[in-house]
């Protein structure tokens, strides 16, 4: 119940400020006019926007940027920077000419990485943006990307846990060469090799 005035009454259509039924205001909620002189019913999106932003609007956070598209996007000084979606985050950054300490960009991401056994039957322990792994040899291994970097200018290093020498060559887009070599420099199969690359995708 409320009391308005002199006068008593049990519900909000029974208020003389206010609409006098509930017919389509379902979900809505009660805000007192920006006149001042009464209440109405508002949506829920006018309540909870989409968009969180600065006085200027080009640093914001926009959580419905376009229809039903169920992406996070982070906008600062008027560029989008990250979004976030169901596959995961994404870095749209690049790094500056003199990068910041301690800073994440798309540059400075690992973009791909492999551990596997060269020996024997090549068999992949664990793996991140790889495909495939191709036998060509003894010490030859062709690791296929799958999704491919811009260029052949990446970095790529690669390790193994014995004594042998570790190289990568014929650099492409979509796959690395992996070579591994005994103390004769000749061709050699290794049973626990590691590959990571970094570059522009």
């Amino acid at each position: 119940m409320f009391l308005v005035g002199s006068r008593l009454v049990q519900k909000f259509t029974n208020l003389l400020d206010t609409f006098s039924s509930y017919v389509g205001k379902a979900g809505q909620f009660l805000r007192v006019k920006s006149t001042e002189d009464g209440i109405e019913p508002v949506s829920q999106a006018s309540i909870y926007p989409t968009t969180l932003k600065d006085a200027d609007a080009d640093t914001k956070v926009d959580t419905e940027e376009s229809t039903d598209e169920d992406i996070v996007r982070f906008d600062t000084g008027g560029t989008e920077r990250m979004a976030l979606n169901g596959n995961g985050l994404q870095i749209l950054v690049a790094s500056p000419g003199t990068p910041q300490a301690n800073t994440i960009v798309k540059d400075n991401i690992v973009k791909g990485w492999i551990k596997f056994s060269g020996e024997g039957t090549i068999s992949i322990n664990d793996s991140f943006n790889v495909s495939s792994i191709a036998d060509t040899g003894t010490g030859s291994y062709t690791v296929n990307w799958n999704t491919d970097f811009a260029n052949v200018n990446y970095a790529c290093v690669v390790a193994d846990t014995w004594y042998g020498l570790c190289i990568a060559s014929s650099y492409a887009v979509g796959s690395i060469h992996i070579g591994t070599y005994g103390s004769n420099f000749a061709g050699l199969d290794l049973s626990d090799i590691s590959v990571i690359a970094i570059g522009d995708q």
